[in-house]
């Protein structure tokens, strides 16, 4: 089931708005697209083993009040090591020069580290990596991604939080870090809605990885991950915090 919300309605969950008491994701995969473009058919080919690209940032610059989360480094090795021919990017290796720079090169790009959304200026939505010294604080802007050509790269997965949030603008064009993203080329993107705790994202982002390296399609890696992460995490906000935008085959 895929929706094509306007407005702010990209940021309402509807895989859990309920019908006869049920959430539609109990029978149905729920992604979104945000704009016609992305119901064009793509490529028919789907190859087995992919380049993928994980970013693991655990801490931030003490100016940005964000604490640091060491359970990163564990989780960005962890899926590098269940996907094969992943590249690793951790700690002071994960800068924002470094990932821009490795996305030439990648098909799959997984970032794992603190979000921020800025309502008032969507295109400053970043991610907080480690700084380039002398360069930059360590953020990566929206604006930045917008800046690249991403043609290249299938499926981007963010888990960091409001990492699927954004902005629409008076002419309801997507504002914001997944519009950067979808916007610089990648076909799709895996984002999370709200706040979520490190172990339900592992367990959901090692699960996608795991089944897209099986030879699943986008679709049904994200619905697998979807499905076992509810068994083990039931409370819709863990469960439900994982939204895909874009190209679902």
């Amino acid at each position: 089931m895929v929706f094509w919300p306007h407005g702010p309605l990209p940021y309402i969950p509807f895989h859990l708005s309920h019908v006869d008491g049920r959430p539609l994701a109990d029978e149905w995969t729920v992604t979104t697209v945000a704009s016609s473009a992305q119901l064009l058919p793509g490529s028919t080919g789907h190859r087995r083993r992919r380049r993928l690209l994980v970013v693991g940032a655990p801490s931030a610059d003490v100016r940005f009040q964000l604490p640091d989360q060491p359970q990163i480094v564990d989780h960005a090795r962890e899926l590098a090591r269940r996907v094969p021919r992943a590249r690793l990017l951790v700690g002071d290796d994960a800068t924002p020069r470094t990932v821009l720079a490795a996305t030439r090169k990648t098909d799959y790009l997984h970032i794992a580290a603190h979000g921020s959304q800025d309502v008032e200026a969507p295109w400053c939505q970043c991610l907080y990596l480690s700084p380039d010294p002398g360069e930059n604080d360590g953020r990566l802007f929206a604006h930045q991604i917008l800046a690249l050509d991403l043609r290249g790269v299938d499926l981007v997965t963010l888990s960091a939080c409001e990492s699927a949030m954004g902005r629409y603008d008076l002419n309801d064009n997507p504002r914001g870090l997944p519009a950067a993203f979808l916007l610089a080329g990648a076909r799709t993107v895996v984002g999370v809605l709200w706040p979520v705790t490190a172990p339900v994202a592992t367990l959901f982002f090692d699960d996608l990885y795991t089944r897209l390296a099986a030879g699943d399609t986008k679709r049904d890696a994200f619905r697998h991950a979807q499905l076992a992460t509810r068994v083990v995490h039931p409370a819709y906000r863990d469960r439900g915090a994982f939204t895909l935008i874009g190209d679902w085959r």
